[in-house]
């Protein structure tokens, strides 16, 4: 490489515009993400072992893939002619482009490698060694004939493929599959366009593992066959669209969120209202949200995620776009909320259309759905009314780290999911109840505002004294002493808590503030956790700390626009 001139150089920054597929191109289909590149945060996916040969004065492209958990933003790419150990820098790029065009300008006979890490240092990748020859052998046509499908490719049913080839092309060709062994081949003809075809892989092309395609030059007579593929069975886990799903309905103005896999590249969504007979482009690349705009309601829509490459493709199942401005949507849970097991959860939504819904839930992310069983809460307090969008859902599936909800209209005419939320059991004490443990609160009660202010408010101690034991339940024996503020004493008296030992160990007890069958135990992952409502004209929820206890107890209700008839608790230590 030290021979690279500066005259090359700046053809070669010219030459990455133009980006076009040769014989060093890697297949598409990258393995997934290992410890090392977790370390590294970004390794090479091409040059890989198909990788043998680059082609002098051709095009050819280096790959890349990066950590989604890393934080590098450019990468640093070096070269080194084999064995001389001088290592030389070549480019640097953005790290989520993930590849660059190179021409191969290099000496033919000669042999290359590159190293690639974070511009801003870090672990090096170096990648396989590649030689730079001048003509295509017939020995090594037969096995490079086809950049994609390549060796040992995996490819799905309800993909569709782009066949990639590199024969210099003289007249039209015809490209052929065959999924038979060797001596009982018969080939199917699926392309005889002169450019790369599109290729839709069906069912009906499962009958074996190793596939073949077949090119061949309709002027010349040669032939060319790829190495052996394989076609499974698809969905494919890691390329496919899982939501929208079929019969799903969308309105004018509500994002259109697609929850998708795609492990093997970035990603464009397009959109079809026709059955697919045409398309457009609403998202691009990995952006899983579009707001709908439709100038009619179809129930012929389609999505299609593809590679940026446009190597493979993925369709949605069809789903309904309407024109009526609705809002229905679920409030609670929402993503990243953390609902607990053996506990009440309340469900919120909004519907503006009216009518009953039915609700589904996922433990795993969408794959699959389950009916789920709610109770309607119609007992809000007085001036909340929001009981048609208020259920209750009683939390007996166990732990899942990626649940979602959906929602659905009895006639099927609206359908949305939640964001992705969690069912953890992973519990800690929030109110630490133990022989000796001292509670102080603060009670303040009356009417407060412009109209009328009479509040009046004293200190109650709660001392735990001793506790037992029955099979079920255990029971604390407390001392409760309340102070008003100048020192009278005007209540002594021996009560008891009773704790479930099961579920969420709930508290049973006539003292306030712990008198309303609270939860003792809520999620690890919270320090603060709040049970109640609070809304225009009525306030009453329980809010707690962890390890601390119960540290307010709100009842409050507006009695006039700046009036309110307060009954509150506050912790004071």
């Amino acid at each position: 490489m030290a021979r690279l001139s500066i005259p090359f150089l700046l053809g070669l920054t010219c030459s990455f515009l133009v980006v076009f597929s040769s014989c060093g191109e890697d297949s598409p289909v990258e393995p997934e993400f290992t410890s090392s590149v977790q370390q590294k945060g970004v390794v090479f996916t091409s040059p890989d072992s198909n990788t043998s040969y680059w082609w002098y004065e051709t095009v050819d492209t280096i790959r890349w893939r990066v950590h989604p958990d890393s934080s590098i933003e450019r990468v640093r790419v070096e070269l080194e002619r084999y064995k001389t150990g001088s290592w030389r820098f070549f480019f640097d790029a953005r790290a989520d482009s993930g590849f660059r065009s190179v021409p191969v300008d290099f000496p033919m006979g000669t042999s290359y490698r590159f190293r690639i890490r974070n511009a801003n240092g870090g672990v090096w990748d170096t990648s396989r060694v590649v030689n730079v020859v001048k003509e295509v052998k017939d020995s090594i046509l037969r096995g490079y004939s086809f950049l994609f499908p390549r060796k040992n490719s995996r490819i799905y049913t309800g993909w569709t493929i782009k066949v990639q080839h590199q024969y210099p092309l003289t007249s039209d060709v015809v490209v052929s599959f065959t999924n038979r062994p060797i001596r009982e081949r018969k080939w199917e003809v699926i392309s005889s366009d002169s450019s790369w075809p599109f290729w839709k892989i069906e069912d009906r092309y499962l009958n074996g593992l190793q596939c073949y395609l077949k090119i061949q030059d309709m002027k010349s007579g040669k032939t060319g066959i790829s190495e052996p593929f394989s076609i499974y069975k698809g969905p494919d886990p890691k390329f496919r669209i899982i939501s929208p799903k079929k019969s799903d309905t969308f309105i004018n103005g509500q994002p259109l969120t697609i929850h998708y896999a795609a492990e093997y590249g970035p990603v464009e969504f397009h959109l079809s209202t026709n059955d697919g007979e045409t398309w457009r482009r609403i998202i691009h690349p990995d952006r899983g949200k579009w707001i709908v705009k439709v100038e009619k309601p179809t129930d012929r829509c389609l999505l299609r995620m593809r590679t940026l490459d446009t190597t493979i493709s993925v369709l949605s199942e069809p789903f309904t776009l309407d024109t009526a401005l609705v809002h229905f949507e679920i409030l609670s849970p929402k993503g990243g909320d953390v609902v607990l097991p053996g506990d009440y959860f309340t469900i919120n939504y909004e519907n503006t259309r009216g009518g009953d819904v039915t609700f589904s839930l996922s433990l795993d992310d969408g794959k699959t759905w389950q009916p789920l069983d709610v109770d309607i809460h119609t007992q809000l307090p007085y001036g909340c009314n929001v009981a048609d969008t208020t259920y209750k859902w009683f939390v007996v599936q166990g732990p899942a780290p990626a649940c979602r909800l959906k929602m659905a209209g009895k006639d099927g005419s609206c359908v949305t999911v939640s964001g992705r939320f969690s069912i953890d059991d992973d519990l800690a004490d929030f109110v630490p109840l133990r022989v000796g443990k001292v509670f102080v609160y603060l009670r303040y009660w009356g009417e407060s505002g412009n109209q009328r202010m009479d509040l009046h408010q004293y200190t109650r101690t709660i001392e735990v004294l001793r506790e037992w034991s029955t099979s079920d339940t255990k029971y604390y024996e407390c001392n409760i002493l309340d102070i008003e503020d100048d020192g009278t004493v005007i209540n002594t008296e021996i009560d008891t808590i009773a704790e479930e030992l099961s579920g969420l160990h709930r508290l049973h007890t006539l003292i306030s503030p712990f008198r309303s069958g609270l939860p003792r135990y809520f999620s690890a992952r919270l320090d603060r956790a709040v049970r109640g409502i609070d809304c225009y004209y009525r306030s009453k929820y329980f809010a707690f700390q962890k390890g601390v206890g119960v540290t307010a107890v709100i009842d409050s209700r507006r009695t006039g626009m700046y009036q309110w008839s307060v009954n509150n608790w506050q912790y004071k230590w």
